[in-house]
Formats: structure tokens, sequence, C-alpha cells
């Protein structure tokens, strides 16, 4: 590998490759060189591209995760520590019905295995997971079915933590059920 200058004083990243030949008693000295520059590029990219998609996976608040068609975790991004307590490397392995309150677990399998027959993105669905503190958060569970993507592999489940949603709304019912109370 070495370092040719263009016309323009640029550098340019070659491969050479030297052969000798010999033909009739003179000897030549055949050279082959081939442009690096496109393999840097690439190679680049792919740097830049997964750097990208780990810096945009670590500023997400909602946690992602990817798990088999058996409903075990593959993969789960950093925010399940911030969100729920567990350290991704703690749940991998595990069902990720075992995450839920199990008053939903029922609900949410047969999701699961309705967008698994669909092999479509399903609707957002509330369910309560459980912390690793023994608290529960309501979160908004997304499911998309990617089993048959080379790089994917499972079901993509996103999770939007409503809990405080929830609880203002409920606190909202209850202070007009005051109010009417108050009216009578």
């Amino acid at each position: 590998e070495l370092s040719v200058h263009c016309a323009d004083g640029s550098p340019w990243r070659v491969e050479a490759a030297y052969e000798r030949l010999e033909v009739d008693g003179r000897v030549w000295v055949v050279a082959t060189y081939r442009d690096l520059s496109r393999d840097q590029q690439a190679a680049a990219e792919r740097w830049r591209t997964e750097e990208w998609a780990e810096a945009i996976v670590r500023g997400i608040s909602d946690i992602v995760a990817v798990a088999d068609r058996d409903t075990l975790l593959t993969w789960v991004s950093p925010s399940a520590e911030t969100r729920l307590g567990y350290a991704p490397d703690d749940v991998l392995g595990r069902s990720c019905l075992d995450l839920l309150h199990p008053d939903d677990v029922a609900a949410a399998a047969e999701e699961w295995s309705a967008v698994t027959a669909r092999g479509e993105q399903g609707q957002p669905n509330a369910y309560r997971l459980l912390a690793a503190d023994g608290s529960v958060r309501v979160m908004n569970v997304s499911a998309t079915p990617l089993f048959d993507h080379p790089a994917i592999g499972g079901m993509i489940l996103t999770c939007s933590d409503v809990t405080e949603l929830v609880e203002a709304e409920a606190q909202r019912h209850r202070s007009e059920q005051w109010a009417q109370r108050l009216v009578q």
C-alpha cells in the first residue's frame, strides 16, 4: 500500500503489485495499481454509520428491544436501565413476557401471536412492565416483526413510558368525579 500524488497534488492511496517478466531476453516490470480510496471511504462510512446508530440508540429514552420467535430477548437498548433499572445484559435470554405485570401477560401473548401471524407491525398497546425495584411502569409497546431480516432476526419492541400520562389522566378523572359529587 502506498500513497501517490495526483496531478492536482492530492494524495491517492493505492495497492501496488509488481510482476517481473522476461520477453526476448529483456526484463520488464509490470506494475498493477488498485485504487483504495473507495475501500477506505466505505470503511469510514461503515464506521460513521455504526457510530451514528450507537449514539442514536444511547440517546433514545424509549426502550427498544429485539426478541426471537420464542419471545426471548436477544438485544435490549441501554435505556432499559434508565427506565426499568435493568442492565441490558441482565434481561438477555429472558422472555419479554417475564417483564410484564402478570395480569397483562395473556393479552400481550395474544398480541404477539397476532402480529407474528400477520407479519405486520401491530398497534401500540399499553402494558404494565415490572421494574427491577418492584415498581410498575406503564408502557405503550409497539411490535414490528422482522424475523426474516438478516440483521434483526426477531421482533422489534419499542416501549414508550406513559406512566405519568396515565397517572395524570387518572387524577383528572378522580377530580371530575369529586366535583360531580359536590354538585349533586
